[in-house]
C-alpha cells in the first residue's frame, strides 16, 4: 500500500482509491478524500516519483477544466451575439417595412 502524508492527521496508508475518493487510514483513524484533488494541498505521497505523478495528473484536470469553462463561455457568448444579431435585423426589417408604408 501507498504512504501518504497530511499536514494535521500525520502519516497514513491509502486502504483503497476508488474512482473519486481515496480513503486513508491515520493509525486506526479512516478518512476519505476527494481524488486526485486531495494531493494539490492536504496529501503528499512518500514516494516522490507518485507525487510528481499526482501532480501532473492534477495540472492536466485542471487545464481540461479551465478549457472547458473558456469553451463554455464562448459558446454564451456566441449564442448572446446571435440573439443581439437576431434583434437588431428584426428592429431593422421592423422600419424598412416602416418606410415603405410611408411612401
Amino acid at each position: 500500500m501507498d504512504t501518504v502524508f497530511h499536514k494535521t492527521l500525520g502519516r497514513g496508508t491509502v486502504i483503497s482509491k476508488e474512482e473519486r475518493y481515496l480513503t486513508v487510514d491515520f493509525s486506526g483513524n479512516m478518512k476519505k478524500f476527494i481524488y486526485p484533488d486531495a494531493f494539490f494541498s492536504h496529501l503528499t505521497y512518500e514516494d516522490e516519483k507518485k507525487q510528481t505523478e499526482i501532480l501532473e495528473i492534477i495540472e492536466k484536470k485542471r487545464t481540461e477544466e479551465k478549457n472547458a469553462q473558456i469553451e463554455r463561455l464562448a459558446a454564451e457568448n456566441r449564442k448572446k451575439l446571435e440573439n443581439r444579431l437576431k434583434r437588431v435585423l428584426k428592429t431593422r426589417n421592423s422600419l424598412s417595412a416602416k418606410e415603405k408604408t410611408k411612401k
